[in-house]
């Protein structure tokens, strides 16, 4: 009994000692390159004391131990870095010396000048440009990050100023076109204006449109219209005198309705007043029309001059 024991013993024993022997040899092939290639590098760790290779090779690694690896070639900045064997694949990208890793900066952006309208004549100041005239569409070489007055001019338009930061994009200027004032007056104050039948604002007015024909109406109620039509082509001013158009003021009793030339009239009564005095106008600036009152039965129907006058209702107008 005592000798299968120790038969069994030394079997176990050897099977542990082939798993630490196999244990022992499992490595993993680890990639090595760099940029610029045919970089020297030097590697310590397990199975490496300060090893000496050269850039792409391929090595055998002990999974999970650290190695330390340094990359040399001349003109170029050393580098070192620290592996776990088994994470991956060693990249190293090297820095010339006197070089940085960060982009230097443009020395100059090219920069697109337009307008509306094109062919506008600009005068650039600012780096590199003192008083220089152009006219666009253009591009120039300006200064990253520094600062540009542009001033945009074309005949009939008005002048932009634009201040400009190179490198913030193009530069674009829209050109309001410089036009004429329309000024407009009149002998009655607040006189409703139409331009080309469409109503503006009262009188005084003035206002800015672009060259061209229009047809000017001054309104206000119990005045003939003022209509005219002009060629702008610069600064104008119209005096518009409107004349009083032909009227005729009835005093009428609380509750009479008027007629005249057979169109009835708006009459409208204050409420506290048992009389109402009313002015009407000769229809179509007409010297005088036929007039019919009715009040309480009574009508009264004549015709009359509109010549400013004001009449009381009787049996008859006086």
């Amino acid at each position: 009994m005592p000798r299968k024991i120790k038969v069994w013993g030394l079997i176990l024993l050897m099977v542990v000692n082939l798993n630490l022997l196999f244990s022992a040899k499992k490595t993993v092939t680890t990639e090595i390159k760099s940029q610029p290639s045919g970089v020297t590098f030097i590697i310590t760790g397990t199975n490496y004391d300060s090893l000496s290779y050269v850039t792409p090779k391929r090595l055998n690694l002990r999974p999970g131990n650290n190695y330390t690896l340094i990359f040399t070639k001349p003109g170029y900045k050393t580098k070192t870095i620290n592996h776990v064997a088994g994470s991956g694949r060693i990249f190293v990208e090297l820095t010339k010396i006197g070089s940085s890793n960060t982009p230097s900066s443009p020395k100059t952006v090219t920069t697109k000048f337009t307008s509306t309208p094109s062919g506008a004549t600009f005068v650039i100041n600012g780096t590199n440009y003192n008083n220089l005239s152009y006219s666009t569409p253009k591009s120039l070489n300006l200064r990253p990050n520094h600062q540009y007055q542009i001033v945009f001019s074309y005949p009939g338009y008005q002048s932009q100023v634009i201040n400009h930061t190179a490198g913030s994009g193009r530069v674009h200027a829209d050109l309001a076109p410089d036009n004429p004032t329309l000024t407009i007056n009149s002998n009655i104050k607040k006189a409703k204006v139409f331009i080309n039948g469409q109503k503006f604002g009262k009188t005084p007015y003035s206002i800015q449109l672009s060259k061209g024909t229009y047809k000017i109406q001054v309104t206000h109620p119990g005045y003939t219209d003022f209509v005219t039509r002009i060629e702008l082509t610069e600064n104008q001013s119209i005096f518009a005198k409107l004349k009083e158009m032909n009227n005729l003021t009835l005093i009428l009793p609380k509750g009479a309705s008027v007629w005249i030339n057979g169109e009835k009239q708006k009459v409208n009564f204050d409420k506290k007043q048992n009389t109402g005095k009313f002015t009407f106008y000769a229809p179509h600036g007409d010297s005088g029309a036929t007039v019919k009152v009715r009040i309480h039965g009574l009508v009264v129907e004549e015709y009359l001059k509109f010549n400013n006058q004001v009449l009381s209702l009787g049996l008859s107008f006086k």
